[in-house]
């Protein structure tokens, strides 16, 4: 039980953290990716503790979160990849 309650914990934290990160820099790829992350996680512990509705919960929340850490990587790739074509195409 102490274990379960440790990792309640560690879940707690890390999700404050991420949205701490959120709020500074909304646009902050890897502070959406932990959140989704730690949303899975809260819905594993959701279920172990008998809350199918909070798990449920979770994972609505974890889609939202990853979809948005998804829409930032695309952007962040299409960047780069601009990028690249620009340094690569020679200038008159």
């Amino acid at each position: 039980m102490k274990d379960f309650d440790n990792a309640q914990k560690c879940v707690v934290r890390g999700l404050e953290e991420a949205e701490t990160a959120i709020k500074f820099d909304p646009n902050n790829e890897s502070a959406w990716s932990y959140k989704t992350n730690l949303l899975l996680e809260a819905a594993k512990l959701a279920e172990m503790d008998g809350h199918p509705d909070q798990k449920a919960l979770y994972q609505k929340q974890a889609e939202v979160a990853g979809k948005r850490a998804a829409t930032l990587a695309e952007a962040r790739r299409k960047k780069e990849e601009a990028a690249e074509a620009a340094a690569a195409s020679p200038t008159p």
